[in-house]
């Protein structure tokens, strides 16, 4: 055989087993396919994937800075565990002060592990926060604006889905290194989650909890101190409580050090004013030029809104419930809610959403609109601020209750006079 006939097979051979090896190569007008090379993360997630538990969740992992041997903190759910995920389609929104907490969930028992020399050198399971049982919810992905926050994301991106990072490493002990991390738990109402610390424990070279699940206003600071508020009006607290946590250097664990309770000033300690007349202004139904209507998902109640300032909150409104957003973000600003009455007073009925505490500007007004007798009372706190709470009985047995953050009489009458029941 001649060299130049054994030189084009060997040569050819030569190309496809650079080819196999992941370069892409020109023949001809025609290219070899490179071979996918696996990313770095994906290589480490499928490592720690084969030293749990089969059929288990990782939820999320982080790599423990400046430690020999390489080590990574993971968290993960055990094998039974459920996702908590809207039906298909449905808008991802998440409004109310848990689901901004939790977002889409994942529900079942999650543990905290070390993982070093392809071993898991310890594991603890993450308790559960108020229940009984070890089983709990805890974000996975949520919207941008929900992780963000409010008029941090462009509108266009404020209802995309992303996963939560759930082990964001910091100093929260005041030794100067990023070895711990915290997790927020769902919340009932509008107070501060609880939050658990967690992490990287460089005297007994483990995994370790720091903490119980505490309420707390946001993560450590890199002292060790954490502190909580719960201020006057809040929820109508009329008593405000403080309390301060410090980092035990000697037990490991974040123990309370400090609680105060005073007595709020500007907490009425009488019920609330009534006027001595009932003067009644009447209202006939308007909808403004340029506005345009909401309605429930069942298409009982309807309610006018400006587009230009709202719009529905898609996720929110649902059977005889409606609710407006702002649309530059922010928490709602008007809901209608067609709900039970017993035909007694309305005063009563309106007060749980009061709790009885008035600002200054705190006053009252009577209205007769569509044949219904309405009470609106203005300058009420909230654990958000002012709020505006009303109602109109429309029967004895049914009535529409509202509440809006709009700050003047004329702008809140414009709004009544937007509702409509429409079967």
């Amino acid at each position: 055989m001649s060299r130049r006939g054994f030189a084009a097979p060997f040569i050819l051979i030569v190309v496809l087993l650079l080819a196999l090896a992941g370069g892409s190569f020109y023949l001809g007008r025609k290219t070899l396919p490179s071979v996918p090379v696996a990313r770095p993360e994906a290589i480490i997630s499928e490592r720690i994937n084969s030293l749990l538990p089969k059929g288990s969740f990782l939820r999320d992992y982080e790599k423990v800075a400046g430690i020999t041997p390489e080590s990574y903190l993971v968290v993960y759910v055990e094998p039974g565990y459920k996702t908590d995920l809207p039906p298909s389609g449905d808008p991802p929104y998440y409004l109310s002060c848990p689901e901004v907490s939790v977002g889409q969930g994942i529900e079942g028992t999650y543990h905290l592990a070390l993982l070093q020399n392809g071993k898991v050198k310890n594991d603890l399971v993450i308790p559960a926060n108020g229940k009984v049982g070890n089983r709990q919810i805890l974000s996975y992905k949520n919207t941008k604006e929900n992780i963000y926050g409010y008029g941090k994301v462009p509108d266009k991106e404020k209802s995309s889905l992303e996963e939560v990072k759930l082990l964001k490493m910091s100093d929260y002990t005041g030794d100067g290194k990023t070895y711990e991390f915290d997790i927020s738990a769902p919340v009932v109402g509008c107070f501060s989650p609880a939050r658990l610390v967690a992490g990287y424990d460089p005297d007994s070279k483990q995994a370790m909890l720091f903490s119980d699940w505490i309420a707390i206003d946001g993560s450590p600071d890199n002292n060790g101190q954490a502190h909580w508020l719960f201020g006057c009006g809040n929820h109508g607290n009329d008593l405000r409580q403080e309390k301060t946590y410090v980092f035990d250097r000697q037990t490991k664990r974040f123990r309370m050090t400090d609680e105060k309770f005073t007595a709020c000033p500007s907490a009425s300690s009488t019920p609330l004013p009534r006027p001595t007349t009932r003067a009644v202004t009447t209202l006939t139904y308007s909808l403004p030029s340029g506005w345009k209507t909401a309605q429930d998902k069942s298409g009982k109640i309807e309610i006018g809104y400006d587009p230009t300032q709202v719009a529905p909150g898609t996720f929110e409104t649902r059977d005889l419930h409606i609710v407006l957003m702002p649309k530059d973000g922010g928490a709602w600003t008007t809901g209608l809610t067609l709900t039970p009455y017993d035909g007694g007073s309305r005063h009563k009925f309106i007060n749980p959403y009061t709790w009885d505490i008035k600002l200054p500007t705190y006053h009252e007004k009577n209205y007769s609109y569509n044949g219904w007798d309405c009470l609106v009372i203005y300058g009420a706190s909230s654990s958000q601020g002012k709020q505006i709470n009303g109602m109109c009985a429309i029967s004895n047995t049914q009535a529409l209750a509202f509440d809006t953050r709009n700050d003047t009489d004329a702008n809140v009458e414009q709004i009544i006079k937007t509702i409509r029941i429409l079967k």
